[in-house]
């Protein structure tokens, strides 16, 4: 990792070649950079016209990776935009794994989709979860009610997790039951008209 940091850093002072060029999965320097949370990487390559409003194929920005490894000075660095509606979505599934409540409802009144399909990896584009299942499997009541609220479909199906023998797919609801919350299988239950056993 030291030895990739530094080549970055090269990279980043030496003006050769594409600023904002990406690899397979849409990934730039800048999105990598702010996902270590090299600060003065990031300040270089925004200082030479890094795009940081580029995503990934997934929607993610160098803010969201910034955010999603809790790296505050980089998101600074990279000011406020005006993110796409895939970005939000991204965002929210960000914040959603890290069950902050008040990033959810901002993501949520700014135009998230409650319903968000996501991939759940680069190396895995088709097997995809839902950011319900990712709230029910966190276990935070207040998300799940958000989520519910703001229009979920608690029936949608999603990866509710994988093992060397294989994936289990399902519902919120069975996320819910499987992380053993009950107040989150109360309000999911509720959602879906489910009486409670």
């Amino acid at each position: 990792m030291k030895r990739r940091l530094e080549a970055a850093r090269l990279l980043a002072r030496a003006k050769l070649g594409d600023i904002n060029a990406q690899n397979g999965n849409g990934e730039t320097l800048l999105m990598r950079a702010a996902s270590s949370g090299e600060a003065e990487i990031v300040k270089d390559l925004i200082a030479r016209g890094a795009d940081v409003n580029g995503t990934d194929v997934f929607g993610n920005t160098a803010a969201v990776f910034a955010y999603e490894n809790d790296h505050a000075a980089v998101q600074e660095l990279l000011g406020k935009t005006k993110p796409s509606r895939l970005t939000l979505n991204a965002f929210l599934r960000a914040a959603i794994a890290k069950k902050d409540r008040a990033k959810v409802k901002e993501l949520l009144g700014a135009g998230a989709d409650p319903n968000y399909e996501y991939p759940i990896g680069y190396e895995h584009k088709d097997i995809k979860s839902t950011v319900l299942i990712l709230a029910a499997k966190t276990g935070d009541p207040a998300i799940v009610q958000m989520l519910l609220a703001a229009g979920a479909d608690a029936s949608l199906k999603g990866l509710l997790y994988g093992s060397e023998s294989g994936l289990k797919f399902g519902t919120a609801l069975e996320a819910a039951e499987y992380s053993k919350n009950p107040e989150v299988v109360r309000l999911i239950r509720k959602a879906l008209k489910v009486p409670s056993p």
